[in-house]
């Protein structure tokens, strides 16, 4: 897996370079154990984390993406992920705030994260992914959509 993350982490920077003009970014792609996700993005480092353990019962989750090998369910997370540097890039107050309160963030400001990754890495996501990539997202944002909304 580390030389499918090398590979595909510079993919993904020139695919961002290319579509956004913005400057190579600064990220990379890791493994992290104690992740309770599948994936994560932590702004501080500018990482993107994954627990391969936690893949199964992440993707059992959401039977309409079952079917998906690893691979593709790990760029369709990837390319969310991506969308959270992205929001961080676009909305420097988020970032500012999110900094402040690592752990301390609202449900309604993790919701508009998920919103807003879904949104800015979208146009990234290849063809063949992009139903995907809505279902994984849509997953997302109505799991925190229901947190919220709980008495």
């Amino acid at each position: 897996m580390e030389s499918l993350n090398g590979l595909f982490l510079e993919r993904m920077k020139t695919l961002v370079h290319c579509h956004t003009g913005l400057p190579l970014i600064e990220l990379d792609i890791d493994y992290y154990e104690k992740a309770t996700m599948f994936m994560g993005y932590n702004l501080k480092e500018k990482l993107i984390a994954y627990n391969l353990p936690m893949y199964e019962p992440n993707k059992s989750q959401i039977p309409e993406l079952a079917h998906l090998s690893l691979e593709e369910f790990f760029e369709i997370a990837v390319y969310h992920e991506i969308g959270h540097h992205l929001d961080y890039i676009a909305n420097p107050n988020r970032k500012l705030y999110r900094e402040i309160l690592v752990e301390d963030a609202t449900i309604e400001f993790i919701l508009e994260g998920e919103m807003n990754a879904y949104r800015y890495a979208r146009d990234l996501v290849p063809g063949h992914l992009i139903s995907y990539y809505d279902i994984l997202n849509q997953f997302n944002i109505e799991k925190y959509n229901k947190i919220a909304n709980e008495p």
